[in-house]
C-alpha cells in the first residue's frame, strides 16, 4: 500500500507542483510529510525502514519515488499490533473462531443447512445448464455462476480467517521501533502532534528514540504541540470541533513556515 501512495504522490508532484512551478523551481520546495495516526506510520517507515529482501519494504526504495522529506507533521503517531490500533480485527477474529474453529462451528453448520436444503434444486437447475451450455453461452456463464455461488461458504471462511490471523503490519511493531532505534530515521526536523485525551499516541516514545539515536537531531528541530481533543480529533470537521481544529491547523501551517524558512536560510548559507 506504501507503495502504491509514494507512487501516487510522485505522480501528482508531476502533474501538479512541477507543471504549476515548473521543474527547476519544484525542486527547491521543501516537501513535508503530514500524517494522522496509521498515517503517520507511514510516515515514519517510508523515512526509516530499510529495505527487506523477503517482503519487498524498503524505506530507501520508497524515498526515491516520494523523495526525501524536509520534516513531518506527526498526528497521534501509534505503533501498536495491527488488532491493538484496528479493534474490529480483534472482533472479526473473535467471531471466526466462534462460528468456524471446530466440527461443531456455527458457520459451517448453517452453511450446510441451507446447501442441504436447496441442493436438490441447484443439482436440477445445473443439469438443465450443463445440456443447453454447449451451444448457449448465457448458460454456460450461469452455469459458472453457480460454481462460483456454491464456493462462497468457503470463500468466506477461509478469507476471513486468513485475514484476521495474519494480517500484522509490515514491518511489525518491534521492527519499526528497532529501525528508529537504529538510527535510521531520515529527517531531521519533526513536529510531534498529540492531543490531551489520545490513548494511542506514542509520540513520546518515538520522539525519545529519535533524539537518543540520531546525534545529529538536536532539541530545535524537534517540535512539539499538546493540543485539546482525542485521536479522531484530526479527523472531525464537526461544529462542535471547529476551535480544535482550528489549533492543529495553526500548529501546523506555523510548524511548516519555519521548515521553509529554515529551508531557504540554509540555501542562502550555501549559495
Amino acid at each position: 500500500m506504501l507503495y502504491q501512495i509514494c507512487e501516487q504522490f510522485q505522480n501528482a508532484y508531476h502533474d501538479v507542483i512541477e507543471d504549476e512551478f515548473g521543474a527547476d523551481l519544484a525542486k527547491d520546495l521543501p516537501i513535508v510529510g503530514v500524517g494522522h495516526s496509521l498515517g503517520s506510520r507511514l510516515h515514519v517507515i517510508l523515512n526509516s525502514f530499510s529495505s527487506n529482501e523477503e517482503d519487498g519494504v524498503g524505506g530507501n526504495d520508497l524515498l526515491e519515488i516520494a523523495y526525501p522529506r524536509e520534516g513531518n507533521v506527526l498526528m497521534g503517531f501509534n505503533n501498536f499490533s495491527s488488532k491493538r490500533s484496528i479493534p474490529l480485527l480483534t472482533e472479526m477474529s473473535s467471531i471466526v473462531d466462534t462460528l468456524a474453529s471446530s466440527n461443531n462451528g456455527l458457520l459451517p453448520k448453517a452453511f450446510s443447512q441451507i446447501s442441504g436444503a436447496v441442493e436438490d434444486s441447484v443439482n436440477n437447475i445445473r443439469r438443465d445448464l450443463e445440456e443447453e451450455a454447449e451451444y448457449d453461452s448465457d448458460a454456460d456463464f450461469l452455469l459458472r455462476g453457480i460454481d462460483f455461488l456454491q464456493d462462497i461458504p468457503n470463500r468466506i471462511i477461509g478469507k476471513t480467517q486468513e485475514v484476521t490471523m495474519t494480517s500484522e503490519f509490515i514491518p511489525s511493531p518491534g521492527e519499526l521501533w528497532q529501525d528508529v532505534q537504529d538510527g535510521n530515521y531520515k529527517v531531521d526536523k519533526t513536529l510531534f502532534v498529540q492531543m490531551k485525551n489520545d490513548k494511542l499516541d506514542q509520540n513520546a516514545k518515538l520522539a525519545t528514540l529519535i533524539q537518543t539515536s540520531l546525534p545529529r537531531v538536536t532539541t530545535d528541530n524537534l517540535k512539539y504541540a499538546l493540543l485539546q481533543g482525542g485521536h479522531l480529533t484530526p479527523a472531525d470537521n464537526s461544529d462542535s470541533n471547529m476551535d480544535n481544529c482550528d489549533d492543529l491547523v495553526r500548529s501546523i501551517v506555523s510548524y511548516i513556515e519555519d521548515v521553509v524558512l529554515m529551508k531557504q536560510s540554509t540555501s542562502s548559507m550555501d549559495d
